[in-house]
């Protein structure tokens, strides 16, 4: 019985790290133990302040099952929705990722721009005789 109060029980995951350090913040000010984890949305676990691969990054708090409650209590009093089962808004990307992203998204419209471009002046110049 005894090991099953020591169990680490999920208390709060997001990928919002501004909520996570306010929850963190929370549970050291009412003294309660937590075990925290980085996750990726293909579910590999890191220490913290390793480099995650992947896209997405979400944050795991989990506590003692013996401090479950007291966990729950303190967490609710904060001005987030506190969820253990984070939707795809509440991920975080990590900047490397957005960078990337960004310049893929332009050279794609530069590339659609182009296209347009060509096609335009091709209903323009006159078609060369044969």
């Amino acid at each position: 019985m005894a090991d099953d109060q020591m169990d680490p029980v999920v208390v709060f995951r997001t990928g919002k790290l501004w909520q996570f350090e306010k929850a963190v913040a929370a549970l050291e000010q009412a003294r309660i133990l937590y075990m925290t984890k980085e996750e990726t949305t293909n579910d590999l676990r890191h220490r913290p302040g390793t480099a995650v691969p992947g896209p997405l990054l979400c944050r795991t708090l989990q506590v003692p099952a013996s401090e479950l409650e007291k966990a729950n209590q303190v967490l609710s009093e904060l001005p987030f929705e506190i969820k253990t089962n984070p939707g795809a808004w509440d991920l975080s990307t990590r900047p490397e990722t957005t960078k990337v992203v960004k310049m893929w998204m332009v050279v794609t419209i530069v590339f659609i721009l182009a296209l347009a471009f060509l096609f335009m002046l091709s209903m323009v110049l006159p078609a060369r005789p044969r």
